[in-house]
């Protein structure tokens, strides 16, 4: 018999109506919903990162909720020698240059949309490393100059230089570029200085013997070296300056009158005038074992003239 038209109608209608009743239990495609969701709540275990040029780092991609990442992205662009893995989000690499304090977003995306998080990385300079200077010992007198010795360093750099112990005095280290110069003032047995040369990653050390033997005077002179002295009274002092080393010994010739003398230790001419001399030029001689140094110095002694030069100054 021929099939009712309202009947097959009604068969189409619940097929229909038991699709949709069942689409709507166990959801469509196989059961498993299509809607992606956004990555998000990023969030880094440790947000601040301290890296150092030549050494390696790794830092894991950050914690995220909802659906996984397809893409991972950075800006600005890592300090160089760094990069990102596009689909792990991982930060890796060996730095090559120092980069100071600076905030990178990552962004995590996905075709449900995407979600940031800051980060902050800073790279640190390379330790120094090779610290050589032309000279690992050195001896001279004092008060010559000093050997100018200019550093070489390899690795990362550095303007931090310290030295110890201190140099001998007049020989200065500068603290920027690690130059040492000067002129030294005072005498030094041999000794051990070590010099470090610093960054805020590490340091680098040399070591020099450095010998300052002492000098002979120098630059001797007398500030009164034409005197006229009454005899038989007690004659002003006559002192001597000197520089450089220390004198051990003075010596004069020819030799001073009968009642004035010369201190072997000070140079000092001082005494009681016994007899009247005309003016006489002496040298006086002030030595060390390490050298010597002369100075003239004329001696008149008369009562006569001595009158008369009181007169000129009108006592």
């Amino acid at each position: 018999p021929a099939e009712d038209p309202m009947q097959n109608s009604s068969r189409l209608i619940g097929k229909i109506l038991l699709l949709a009743v069942i689409t709507a239990t166990i959801g469509g495609c196989f059961g498993r919903s299509t809607k992606i969701t956004a990555p998000t709540a990023l969030s880094y275990p440790i947000a601040e990162w301290v890296l150092t040029v030549g050494q390696f780092a790794e830092i894991p991609a950050p914690i995220v909720l909802g659906d996984a990442p397809d893409i991972w992205t950075v800006a600005p662009t890592l300090p160089l020698g760094l990069s990102i893995d596009s689909i792990t989000g991982v930060i890796s690499g060996t730095p090559e240059q120092e980069c100071p304090p600076n905030f990178f977003t990552i962004t995590a995306s996905n075709f449900g949309g995407d979600t940031s998080v800051t980060l902050t990385i800073q790279v640190h300079p390379e330790a120094p490393c090779d610290l050589v200077y032309p000279l690992d010992s050195v001896q001279i007198l004092a008060f010559t100059d000093f050997p100018t010795l200019h550093p070489t360093l390899a690795c990362g750099p550095s303007n931090d230089y310290s030295v110890d112990p201190a140099l001998p005095d007049g020989i200065s280290l500068d603290i920027f570029s690690g130059v040492i110069s000067g002129s030294p003032i005072t005498s030094q047995p041999p000794t051990l200085h070590e010099v470090t040369a610093s960054n805020v990653s590490g340091s680098a050390s040399f070591t020099i013997l450095i010998e300052i033997v002492p000098a002979g005077p120098c630059d001797l002179v007398y500030a009164n070296d034409d005197v006229v002295v009454s005899p038989f009274a007690p004659m002003d002092p006559i002192l001597p300056s000197t520089g450089c080393g220390d004198p051990d010994l003075w010596e004069i010739d020819p030799p001073l009158p009968d009642g004035v003398s010369i201190d072997a230790a000070s140079g000092v001419i001082s005494g009681t005038p016994a007899v009247e001399t005309p003016r006489i030029v002496y040298t006086v001689t002030a030595s060390n074992e390490h050298g010597s140094d002369d100075a003239e110095i004329a001696l008149r002694i008369s009562p006569v003239f001595s009158y008369e030069l009181d007169q000129i100054s009108g006592e």
